[in-house]
């Protein structure tokens, strides 16, 4: 096993755990709790730890790392216009937000979705009796009442 990336930012090196499990290499976050030593030992000691567990796969972990760490990805350019809905998008975004379709996509139609509740056939919802509802209002307000006598009652 071989050190590929150390980084006080847990984060950043769990999202590099990520990026080279995509690619399947295999690597294991060392030091995430050891931030506490600090102080005791030297501050780099206690940073978070990429390692990859097959030594003959250094070199291309350590490519994929440094591309994730550069800034010249696809997030750094022009803003886009979804070619479906015309929404105007930053260009971090790969999908439109609005309607889905990925950048660059060839616009299709969207099957329609029936958003409406499922109902059961043959059933429909209970109404409540007159009287139903008036023991529920009168139960309603002796819970008031009980409430404001218990908390103001006293005084």
């Amino acid at each position: 096993m071989k050190r590929a990336y150390s980084a006080q930012n847990t984060l950043m090196v769990d999202h590099l755990k990520h990026v080279l499990d995509a690619e399947g290499i295999g690597c294991v976050v060392r030091n995430r709790f050891l931030s506490s030593a600090a102080g005791r030992l030297p501050p780099t000691e206690c940073w978070t730890e990429l390692w990859v567990v097959d030594d003959a796969q250094l070199p291309s972990a350590l490519q994929l790392v440094e591309k994730a760490l550069r800034n010249d990805d696809r997030a750094s350019g022009d803003a886009w216009e979804c070619p479906r809905c015309g929404e105007r998008l930053e260009p971090q975004f790969e999908a439109c937000w609005k309607c889905c379709t990925v950048r660059g996509g060839v616009p299709e139609e969207a099957p329609s979705v029936d958003v409406s509740p499922a109902r059961v056939p043959g059933r429909r919802r209970a109404a409540l009796s007159s009287n139903t509802q008036l023991w529920l209002i009168l139960g309603l307000l002796t819970l008031t009442v009980w409430y404001l006598f218990r908390s103001y009652g006293g005084y």
